[in-house]
């Protein structure tokens, strides 16, 4: 297949070996097209048709470990996390191992994983792949009727079938908002936009930088964001504070932009209705043309460019 361009060496890599993945799964007899490779760390299958259930296979070479993990979101998940929750020792028993289970309220995961492994030995790659493709295979044949059963009696309840509907408004929100800013200075990340959630992050900037675009039906408003958390640098807190303590007049000048603060975030707001679909290009231009500036403004005053 022909390679996308303007990828990194990094983003070449992992896009060869989820190929060479591809191919093993289909050895295997599982269908084609089961995953779709790309450039990121990881590939994801959905379960279900809500959204809120996905299989994620995905490497992490300076661990070195390899994952095969159960992502459930959002209400609906969180009912199908406490049920799998209480078959816990029946699923191990049938998979003749044992999980990590992290489940908690809005994203749970349940995931296994092989660790010493050297990501990047191609004579490796062939172990790699079977690891991968025993666990997708034991994923769908013991949690993927669990969940799909499980997905379809939550969805009996109007409040989360609701909920699944607003998901599937965020999708094509944000999809519709990631083709307005093509050719922009900041781009989503290429996961939130399938996440169906009302905040979608932009590619990263830095270790303790959270940017990103936030949308509130209820509150009749879109946002655009950019904090600098915990996991930052002293430095570059200490600067981000700095900024909020001496410098607001002269950013919201420069963003053309009324700042709204509360450590560690700073926000630009539009009111705008997200349900009107017909609104969406100005929502979505605004969202383009202001985080370009927060993206210029912000790396230039944190020194980060």
């Amino acid at each position: 297949m022909p390679e996308p361009e303007g990828l990194s060496d990094g983003e070449k890599k992992r896009l060869e070996y989820w190929r060479h993945l591809d191919v093993r799964l289909e050895e295997r007899g599982m269908k084609s097209g089961f995953i779709t490779p790309g450039p990121h760390g990881y590939v994801t299958v959905a379960l279900g048709t809500s959204g809120y259930a996905e299989l994620e296979a995905a490497i992490y070479p300076h661990s070195g470990s390899i994952y095969v993990t159960l992502m459930l979101y959002g209400g609906l998940g969180d009912i199908v996390a406490a049920r799998l929750m209480k078959e816990k020792t029946a699923i191990e028993s049938e998979l003749g191992y044992t999980l990590n289970w992290k489940v908690e309220e809005g994203e749970s995961e349940i995931n296994t994983n092989d660790t010493g492994i050297q990501i990047w030995d191609k004579e490796d790659w062939p172990v790699q792949h079977d690891w991968l493709g025993d666990r997708l295979e034991d994923y769908q044949r013991v949690l993927r009727p669990r969940v799909e059963a499980y997905e379809k009696q939550a969805l009996t309840d109007p409040e989360i079938k609701q909920e699944v509907e607003r998901y599937r408004q965020f999708v094509e929100y944000w999809k519709a908002c990631s083709q307005e800013i093509q050719g922009s200075t900041v781009r989503f990340r290429e996961r939130e936009l399938e996440g169906g959630r009302n905040t979608c992050k932009f590619e990263k900037i830095d270790t303790g930088i959270s940017f990103g675009a936030q949308g509130y039906p209820d509150y009749g408003a879109v946002y655009v964001y950019f904090g600098v958390v915990d996991t930052a640098g002293r430095k570059l807190r200490s600067t981000f504070t700095d900024l909020h303590n001496r410098e607001v007049a002269a950013l919201e000048s420069d963003l053309a932009e009324k700042l709204e603060w509360n450590d560690p975030y700073v926000w630009a707001t539009l009111a705008a209705k997200i349900e009107d679909k017909a609104d969406w290009p100005r929502q979505h231009k605004w969202i383009r043309a202001t985080a370009e500036k927060f993206s210029r403004v912000f790396k230039a005053r944190l020194g980060l460019e």
